[in-house]
């Protein structure tokens, strides 16, 4: 194949691009250097025309005559002197192959024809020989030609020493110029890395074969690697949802603890407001006054409200407040109203929202009368006054 490439190159044609013929010279002339080299090797098949062979010669020549047609046409080699050069070019043995009844149309092929049959030269087979083993000839007929592209031509076996030098060529013999000893494809025992037996071609080496046991050992390893990781993947799921039930159930119990907590802590406010209640039932039901002071048992108190007073109040009245004087009224009335509706309530009893609430009031004479005796009045619908809209 690279010989007929080669030729190709060679007698490509001029009218190309220049950048094409720059390519084409380059090729070309390796193309020439690939001819000369093979030309002149040892065992080299010289293959020419006829007329291009004019002036050569060679120990065997074969000439095939390429034309086979029913009109008895073979072209250019009607002239006789292309006979005349074709026979003449060998110097040990030639051989003409073509179809007899084509060249016979032709006076001087004809006789040429008459001459090998007079001299038993002529015949419808060819003998061919193993050039490692002549003994054995082959007589082979036009009709089975095709075979030799399938079946050896030679039936001895090979017998050549490999490249490994252990082995010999066990294939049929192949000829000269097939390079089927480079590579030994015998199969030897060897080890991996791991000392596992191993069987491989000896032209491979031992660390391009995938050992068998130790892809089952390493496919061993992952899935004990996996069920390994599976196993501490379930362990972990299972410390989360125990840990989980175990907060559940603590938070549970907190719940429970809190709710006991709350109800123990309702009971006992609604025990103390019953007390209360009682004592106020038992008590006077008139309205009492006490002047609260700067020292004695009341100064706390009256400290506490001029410190609300002074401090607070006269930020949002823009009026600098000062206390004089501090009067604590006291109604069982309304403290016996108010105690009644946290006993009513459901829940909240305990709530420290839920209890007295130290407010100012600013208001006047009948005011100061009043609410004491009556109590803050709730805002209406369209009011709003310090308890926010009604």
């Amino acid at each position: 194949a690279r010989i007929v490439m080669a030729k190709r190159i060679a007698a490509a044609p001029a009218q190309l691009s220049e950048g094409m013929k720059g390519l084409l010279d380059v090729l070309r002339k390796k193309a020439e250097q690939l001819l000369a080299d093979f030309a002149t090797s040892e065992g080299a098949v010289h293959v020419s025309s006829i007329d291009r062979f004019q002036g050569s010669e060679n120990d065997v020549v074969l000439v095939s005559l390429t034309r086979s047609n029913a009109r008895g046409q073979v072209g250019f080699l009607k002239e006789q002197a292309r006979l005349v050069v074709a026979q003449s070019r060998a110097r040990l043995g030639m051989y003409f192959i073509g179809d007899r009844a084509t060249y016979d149309t032709v006076k001087h092929w004809r006789a040429f024809s008459a001459a090998m049959h007079a001299r038993e030269c002529a015949g419808a087979k060819i003998p061919l020989a193993c050039p490692r083993h002549p003994a054995q000839i082959t007589h082979l007929a036009v009709k089975d030609a095709q075979r030799l592209l399938t079946t050896a031509l030679c039936q001895h076996v090979c017998g050549r020493r490999m490249a490994c030098g252990r082995h010999t060529c066990l294939q049929l013999c192949h000829g000269e110029e097939l390079d089927h000893h480079s590579l030994c494809r015998e199969m030897v025992d060897d080890t991996c890395k791991a000392g596992h037996l191993i069987r491989r071609r000896c032209c491979d080496a031992a660390g391009e074969i995938a050992c068998r046991r130790c892809a089952e050992l390493e496919a061993a390893r992952k899935r004990a690697a996996e069920k390994l990781r599976a196993e501490r993947e379930a362990r972990e799921r299972e410390e989360v949802e125990r840990r989980k039930k175990e907060a559940d159930v603590l938070a549970e119990a907190e719940r429970a603890r809190a709710q006991r907590a709350w109800e123990e802590s309702e009971m006992l406010h609604r025990d103390v407001i019953k007390q209360k209640l009682a004592a106020l039932a038992q008590s006077s039901s008139s309205v009492t006054k006490t002047q609260l002071g700067r020292s004695g048992e009341w100064a706390a108190e009256f400290l506490k409200v001029v410190d609300r007073t002074e401090k607070y109040v006269q930020v949002a009245h823009g009026t600098p407040i000062v206390v004089s004087r501090i009067e604590k009224v006291s109604n069982p009335a309304l403290e016996k109203l108010f105690l009644e509706a946290k006993m009513r309530l459901r829940s909240g009893v305990a709530d420290d929202r839920c209890g007295m609430m130290q407010l100012f009031h600013g208001t006047g004479v009948e005011g100061v009368k009043g609410i004491p005796l009556n109590g803050f009045r709730l805002p209406g619908k369209s009011e709003d006054n310090m308890f926010g809209q009604g």
